[in-house]
Parts: structure tokens; sequence; C-alpha cells
């Protein structure tokens, strides 16, 4: 009777690397909401009709960048505050430069003013 080769044991997931990809995937999801709210402003009218807190959605869209923006940055303060380990606190960093770049071609000028109400 010939062995049967065993199967490899599947590798256990460790606590940080569970974090890690969780942290990623939610990180993941909020930089998919910041790109289709600057894609949002950018249309000739609102993609959904209505008023959302008295706000048209390509109004509630620009809000919502600068609050992403707004969250990024205390986000990477309580990241090297509290050293979390699933954070790269530099690659933070890159990505909330790459925000507020993207986000000052979409606004010019105003955006100063845009992130100051926020």
């Amino acid at each position: 009777m010939k062995k049967q080769p065993k199967k490899p044991t599947p590798k256990k997931q460790t606590d940080k690397e569970f974090e890690r990809e969780n942290y990623l995937h939610n990180r993941n999801n909020m930089l998919e909401d910041f790109y289709a709210a600057l894609k949002e402003v950018q249309k000739d009218k609102p993609s959904v009709g209505g008023k959302i807190a008295g706000m048209d959605f390509q109004q509630f869209s620009a809000r919502s960048i600068f609050r992403s923006i707004k969250e990024q940055e205390e986000y990477i303060i309580t990241a090297a505050k509290y050293k979390l380990l699933y954070v790269d606190v530099k690659e933070e960093k890159s990505i909330l430069k790459d925000m507020i770049k993207e986000a000052k071609k979409v606004f010019g000028t105003p955006y100063e003013e845009w992130y100051k109400s926020e």
C-alpha cells in the first residue's frame, strides 16, 4: 500500500498579520471612497439626485474629501503616538501627501478655504 503524502498544515495567521491585513483592507476602502468623491466633484452635475444633510451629492462629496484628509492627518499622529505595529507611518504620510496633491489639482486655489471649513 502506497503512503499518501501529508497535506501541508495551513499556516495560522498571527494577530499582527491579521491586524495589518484588516488595516490595509480598511485603508483601501477609505482611499476608494476618497478618489470616488474626487471624480464626483468634477462631474457636470451630481450623479445622485436629492439632498444629503441639505447638500447635493457633489457638495457632500467635496466635504467628504476634506474630512478624509483631516482624518488621515489625525491617524498619522495617533499611529506615531501609540506606535501601532500594523501601521507604517512613513507610508501613511506618503498617502496623505498624494491625497492633498490630488485634492489641490481638483480644487485649485479654493483648496485652503475648503480645508479650513471642514
